[in-house]
């Protein structure tokens, strides 16, 4: 039992014992392999700097001989360079006796130039002398300063190069005016080979012939009763005609003018005169030239294709019937206008409807008495009252010049206008308006410094100017037909256009002995 015990106490002190023992061997083992490593390592250490010393001597070695290469080379391309540098040295003393040589040259040159410039100025002063004295002298002869001969020269070159751009000026002038006048006749002839021409309707009657003196007696009879009764009823003035052949009528109103015509006519067929029967007279033809007005703007608006036309428009160009320009209708003048400005706008791009439009309400103000105004302003005032186009507007208020155009249709109605209105067969003006108009244009023409005598021919279309040849050159009559042509075109009122022709004639004669 007490040996068990004991070996139970033995053994693990035998076992500590044992491991004990294996850990210090283990130890041991381990200090002696760590000498064994670092004598190992001492002998590579010295093996590693013998080796290191080896390769020192040996670079050292190779060191010291590649530096004697080099500096033997070195001294060789030094050797070298000090002789490059002698000759160059050698180079450039020579040159310096080049620069010396040149210097001399040079200055001899300056010296040389010296007195040239010496003598240059010397011949200047000399030449401003004579030009000085030579200028005296010509002043004491002509009797003109220099500054006064200044300005005669300059004057001769400014009019030399006036007439020079009037000359340029005339050729343009000429290209362009004819290039226009070619393409203006092609659009007009095109127009007017398609346009039903309306002659110039007779103009309303200002006297009315009685069939028999008796009528007259019998209308002027009671102390002129008839007379005040019609004249209050019509609003005109009538008057007896000194051959007791008829009645004259005097009035402002044009429409007037013709109801009291044709009642006055009606009376005298109807041969019965009394008072009830000159109120029955009035109205009756009262509302016949109404209808014929109707009648007539329908017609016309029918004609050309307007359908839009408001009713006040229409009742305005019906008023139209009885208004004349120099003997032409203005109603079949607004209609020719606007069947003209038309065709002209098909052929240029325009809107054709606009100027037709344009065209037909160009003079619609003189169906209107507004107060006086003019028949632009009048129809300028109603056309916006009625909502027309802007470019309608602009051609009625345009079309004489009032207002600028501000588009194509306003020109355009403007030539239609021109054109109708100067067009052979479509207007008649009073010998006496028109010999106050040739001779206000022969007087403009002789107005004009070198002109001799004006003649206006083709009745007044083409203005004929005879010039002194010498007073006037040709290309100073080219000016004076282009200013005479302003001048005509400020202070004179006239139908179309007008020719001005400047005729400059030189004769020479000479006899045989």
């Amino acid at each position: 039992m007490i040996g068990d015990t004991t070996f139970w106490i033995v053994l693990p002190a035998v076992s500590v014992a044992a491991i004990a023992l294996g850990w210090i061997l283990k130890w041991v083992k381990a200090r002696i392999e760590l000498v064994s490593s670092e004598r190992i390592a001492s002998r590579r250490t010295q093996d590693i700097l013998q080796e290191a010393d080896a390769q020192r001597e040996k670079m050292l070695e190779e060191g010291a001989e590649q530096l004697q290469t080099e500096k033997g080379l070195f001294e060789e391309e030094l050797e070298q360079r000090r002789e490059e540098i002698g000759q160059l040295e050698q180079q450039v003393g020579n040159r310096d006796d080049v620069l010396r040589e040149r210097e001399s040259v040079i200055s001899q040159a300056q010296n040389a130039n010296a007195v040239k410039e010496k003598s240059v100025e010397d011949r200047v002063m000399a030449c401003r002398e004579l030009r000085a004295e030579f200028q005296q002298r010509l002043e004491r002869k002509s009797e003109t300063t220099r500054e006064e001969l200044k300005a005669q020269i300059q004057e001769s070159i400014v009019n030399q190069e006036k007439r020079d751009a009037q000359h340029v000026m005339g050729r343009i002038e000429e290209d362009a005016q004819r290039d226009a006048e070619t393409r203006a006749s092609e659009l007009l002839v095109s127009s007017l080979e398609r346009l039903p021409m309306i002659q110039g309707a007779e103009q309303g009657l200002t006297s009315i012939e009685t069939p028999t003196g008796d009528m007259v007696n019998r209308l002027i009879s009671r102390e002129g009763r008839y007379i005040r009764i019609l004249e209050s009823l019509l609003d005109v003035e009538l008057s007896l005609e000194e051959t007791w052949e008829g009645f004259g009528l005097s009035s402002p109103d044009p429409i007037k003018r013709e109801i009291a015509r044709a009642t006055i006519d009606r009376l005298f067929r109807g041969g019965r005169i009394n008072p009830g029967r000159i109120e029955e007279t009035v109205k009756a033809v009262t509302n016949d030239v109404d209808q014929k007005m109707r009648t007539e703007s329908r017609a016309v608006l029918q004609e050309l294709g307007i359908r839009d036309m408001r009713r006040e428009a229409s009742e305005a160009l019906g008023r139209l019937l009885f208004r004349y320009s120099y003997g032409q209708n203005m109603l079949y003048h607004s209609k020719e206008v606007a069947l003209l400005a038309e065709m002209l706008a098909r052929q240029l791009g325009a809107d054709p409807q606009a100027a037709k439009r344009g065209g037909l309400l160009h003079d619609i103000g003189k169906g209107f008495a507004l107060d006086g105004k003019a028949h632009v302003e009048a129809g300028v005032e109603v056309a916006e009252t009625w909502g027309e186009d802007p470019r309608v507007i602009n051609s009625i208020a345009s079309h004489h010049d009032d207002v600028e155009q501000n588009c194509l249709e306003a020109t355009i109605v403007q030539i239609a206008d021109a054109i109708s209105g100067s067009r052979p067969g479509a207007r008649r003006e009073t010998i006496a308006s028109y010999v106050e108009r040739v001779e206000k244009l022969e007087g403009i023409a002789e107005g004009f410094e070198g002109v001799d005598k004006a003649f206006a021919i083709y009745a007044g279309r083409e203005l004929r100017i005879l010039v002194n040849a010498e007073k006037v050159d040709d290309t100073r009559a080219s000016g004076l037909a282009s200013e005479i042509v302003k001048k005509v075109e400020e202070g004179l009122s006239y139908p179309g256009k007008i020719k001005i022709t400047v005729i400059r004639e030189v004769k020479s004669s000479s006899y045989t002995r």
